[in-house]
């Protein structure tokens, strides 16, 4: 079986792929997408669920099918690289996401730390100064 995941407006959707139980249960693997050129350059991940992959052909992120988005200021390329490993030795791992072209700085790096298991519609905003609570930034 093939699964494939597509989006019409995530400019380098796919560009960059990560894995790591994120999400769920330790044993299982979530699945993280980068499309660092969505929204002229402001760069978007994709947090997708093991336990909703299974079993199915086809999603489209455009179309809702994510359990959660993460988004970075306008021209940052949020998503230029992305990674994943128990920072604070969880069980769990955190997601880090590089954004090369934060205005105003030479880049970030934003750790998100115990990231909500709920799905969320409302994409989470990573910006340097502000500090949103799942993300702080290493500042590059």
């Amino acid at each position: 079986d093939v699964l494939r995941i597509t989006s019409s407006d995530a400019e380098g959707f796919g560009e960059v792929l990560a894995s790591g139980p994120l999400l769920g249960a330790p044993s299982q693997d979530d699945l993280v997408v980068s499309a660092p050129q969505y929204g002229t350059r402001r760069g978007a991940v994709y947090l997708l669920r093991s336990d909703a992959l299974a079993g199915t052909m086809d999603l489209d992120v455009t179309m809702g099918q994510f359990h959660l988005q993460l988004v970075g200021l306008s021209g940052s390329s949020f998503g230029r690289s992305i990674a994943t490993g128990p920072l604070g030795g969880e069980a769990r791992s955190d997601l880090v996401v590089g954004a090369p072209g934060s205005p105003g700085s030479d880049g970030n790096v934003f750790a998100f730390v115990d990231l909500p298991t709920s799905p969320s519609a409302t994409p989470l905003q990573a910006a340097p100064r502000s500090r949103p609570p799942q993300a702080s930034p290493l500042g590059l």
